[in-house]
């Protein structure tokens, strides 16, 4: 398992890591600064896995990537990691925020 640290995320920041370029099937997992109740991501095979999630605590977070089974670690063939962290402004369609009010696209 590789671990990746996430620094100097505020409460209602809104992160994205995005794992990529999978040579096997990996998973992904964020995890608060406390390490509790982590976030997964467990796509299918090769699939590019993607957590978005906003913070509900400040502080570093961390994002582990891991084969599907321990045997499916494949150190030769590197994948690609990413993280951002940012703030979600109030947008105009602010009425939208349940199924009921959706904005047409």
């Amino acid at each position: 398992m590789d671990y990746w640290k996430i620094p100097a995320v505020a409460v209602s920041q809104t992160l994205k890591v995005v794992l990529s370029d999978l040579p096997k099937n990996y998973s992904l997992d964020l995890f608060r600064p406390d390490f509790s109740a982590p976030i997964y991501s467990d796509n299918s095979l090769t699939t590019t896995e993607v957590i978005a999630y906003t913070a509900d605590m400040a502080g570093t977070w961390y994002a582990a990537v891991k084969g599907y089974l321990s045997y499916s670690y494949d150190a030769s063939n590197p994948y690609s990691i990413s993280a951002s962290s940012f703030n979600c402004a109030r947008d105009s369609h602010e009425q939208n925020d349940d199924p009921d009010h959706a904005t047409l696209i």
